[in-house]
């Protein structure tokens, strides 16, 4: 029944690829490498260790592996994404990166042919049918790590268990987050021999600035001005999140001479976006890659460009963490938390519940889910700068904590 399954659903998604291409070409994104999602790739006929995530957090998440596996220099690394943003996080670090195919096995089969993988580690959430089977058939290990499934969607699988149970029991090994992702797996069919609690690779510190010098040096490059000694990121913002932020931040901004404000959007194409509501706010801003930092003279910096978020968590008072306010599910908070931030977000954080329940509970993190929150928070910042300042170490102290996953994931997939 499965292979009829699998038969008709390659041919749906073989046509479905053709019936939705036009909707890629209409942005920029969707036109970047548009032909490798039928399998056109340039790639060089070697053996690759093969690593795919969704997007930016995902691939993220994956890197200290990545790095650990580079080290050794046994192995060839491919990364895949079905994000262009995605991949240009594994640049640094991969030897090959490419956007994964439309799901049929009409293109793995085109693929096959140009080179050979090892072994195919899964991140996260993704669980594309076509490929889990088209190779696990093939005989190539697979592999499922940081593996998680929502409530949401736990729902929907169980309804499907028929079809999913076999696919999930495709892999080798399945690394689970937590102890509550592991009854999600087994619950939908996975078999107990296959699930091992494992932890998630992305909370493995890997800073890119290591020292309160490089981070002050950093900090003057966006803020020429020495009075500024508090600065508020908005990171990996969303549109319409910042209906809730700008009316407090404008008023914080224009009553205190000492507040910095950086605003990071998520996406490349809404980086005018976000400049044409500082304008409509009435911010006076710079953009980062007019001076590569900011400005003298301005408390305002528009980071429009990628690669430089992370470093402004290391002299960052406190951090939004974007994707919350709107309905996206959030990112990951212990990006900002591992350099001492305090992190606040919107009240939709189901992509990292877990972590951020327990971080609650610690009063590690704040929610904001109206303007009176945000504005309450930032008169704490005003006021009783250290109290942040205490709850930001202690915020970093549990980040730290949860290191360990790269080394059982690396022993499970026997590298």
């Amino acid at each position: 029944m499965n292979n009829v399954l699998f038969l008709i659903y390659n041919i749906l998604t073989f046509v479905l690829s053709f019936l939705v291409s036009p909707l890629f070409l209409l942005k920029e994104r969707g036109r970047r490498n548009f032909l490798e999602r039928f399998g056109s790739w340039k790639i060089k006929n070697d053996k690759y260790i093969w690593f795919h995530g969704a997007s930016i957090g995902e691939i993220k998440g994956v890197l200290p592996v990545l790095k650990k596996i580079k080290e050794k220099g046994e192995q060839k690394i491919l990364v895949t994404s079905t994000s262009p943003t995605g991949l240009d996080v594994a640049k640094d670090i991969a030897d090959e990166w490419h956007l994964l195919p439309f799901d049929s096995s009409f293109f793995y089969k085109r693929l096959s042919k140009r080179f050979t993988p090892t072994k195919i580690i899964i991140t996260e959430t993704e669980i594309w049918p076509s490929f889990i089977n088209y190779f696990s058939n093939n005989n190539i290990d697979m592999y499922k790590i940081n593996a998680i499934i929502s409530d949401m969607t736990i729902k929907r699988y169980k309804m499907f268990k028929f079809f999913i149970a076999p696919l999930l029991n495709s892999f080798k090994k399945i690394m689970v987050q937590t102890n509550k992702e592991l009854e999600h797996f087994k619950s939908v069919g996975v078999k107990e021999d296959k699930l091992i609690v494992a932890g998630n690779s992305k909370y493995e510190i890997t800073l890119k600035v290591n020292s309160e010098y490089e981070a002050l040096e950093i900090y003057k490059t966006y803020f020429p001005d020495e009075n500024i000694n508090k600065v508020i990121t908005l990171a990996s913002i969303r549109p319409n999140e910042e209906k809730m932020l700008f009316p407090a931040l404008k008023e914080l901004c224009d009553n205190n001479n000492d507040i910095g404000l950086i605003i990071a959007p998520r996406h490349k194409e809404k980086f005018s976006y976000f400049g044409d509501k500082l304008n409509e706010y009435g911010f006076n801003f710079t953009k980062w890659t007019e001076n590569k930092g900011g400005k003298k003279g301005y408390k305002v910096v528009l980071l429009d460009t990628y690669g430089e978020l992370e470093k402004t968590f290391s002299f960052s008072n406190l951090v939004f963490i974007g994707a919350s306010i709107e309905n996206i599910g959030g990112h990951n908070p212990l990006e900002a938390m591992v350099y001492g931030a305090y992190v606040f977000m919107g009240e939709h954080y189901q992509n990292y519940e877990e972590i951020i329940n327990t971080l609650l509970e610690k009063e590690y993190v704040s929610i904001v889910r109206e303007e009176k929150d945000l504005e309450d928070l930032l008169v704490v910042l005003q006021n009783f700068p250290d109290l942040l300042k205490e709850k930001g170490k202690k915020a970093k102290e549990y980040a730290y904590s949860l290191c360990g996953a790269t080394k059982i994931i690396l022993n499970e997939i026997g590298m």
